[in-house]
């Protein structure tokens, strides 16, 4: 983070600046200033209004303003500004880890610990008609692992987001799209794409922080039937 600093008195039209304003450049790509103005209460809609930009720097425009009414008929107003280095930010990348809990017919290696219809294993039923799994009902034998009561087994779940800032207004038509890999993140073995769920932005003056929220799919893959490319 680096902090440039502007001295000097300037006096513009109605209204001065005041000495000794500042931008702070931030290692997410953004800039952000503080400007304070003083003038005549009677020349207070004079001041700069919300947009305007930053007298030092044009990249930044104001987003906010505060004023203060002092006793001597002088009104000081606090502009805050806010902008980018360049059009758009490099994405920070954040990782959130979780777990689903799914059926246990659906493990990849059911049938080596379930069996069959034909040859359950480890207490498993399956319904005599439809051959579907019903469960897990007998004690396991002597230093056999117990599945007695299990339904489901946990695997991970997988959220990715990439934040970034833009002055373009972003767009929402990529939103429950797959994505074959995710910029900047080095995905595990188990995982094989990605589907771009949403996309929340929000605005600051003519500026937009984006966030790009990915689910990691399982080993299988995300199904490109129910979500095309």
């Amino acid at each position: 983070m680096s902090l440039i600093t502007k001295g000097g008195f300037e006096s513009v039209g109605d209204y001065a600046i005041q000495p000794d304003r500042s931008i702070t450049e931030k290692n997410d790509g953004t800039l952000e200033g503080i400007v304070v103005m003083r003038c005549d209460k009677s020349k207070q809609y004079d001041l700069p209004e919300i947009g305007a930009t930053h007298p030092d720097d044009d990249r930044l425009e104001m987003y906010q303003s505060s004023k203060v009414y002092q006793s001597n008929g002088i009104v000081e107003m606090t502009g805050s500004f806010f902008g980018l280095i360049t059009n758009e930010t490099e994405p920070e990348i954040s990782y959130s880890g979780g777990q689903n809990n799914d059926p246990i017919d659906t493990h990849p290696d059911f049938e080596d610990f379930a069996g069959t219809p034909a040859a359950p294993l480890n207490g498993a039923k399956f319904d005599a008609e439809s051959q579907e799994f019903i469960g897990f009902f007998s004690p396991p034998a002597e230093d056999q692992p117990n599945f007695r009561g299990v339904q489901y087994y946990l695997t991970p779940s997988s959220l990715i987001t990439l934040s970034y800032w833009t002055d373009k207004v972003p767009t929402l038509k990529n939103r429950m799209s797959v994505h074959d890999r995710v910029d900047g993140f080095k995905k595990p073995d188990d995982m094989k794409d990605f589907l771009l769920v949403d996309t929340p932005y929000r605005q600051v003056g003519s500026f937009y922080q984006v966030t790009e929220q990915y689910v990691g799919s399982g080993p299988n893959g995300i199904n490109r039937v129910i979500y095309p490319d």
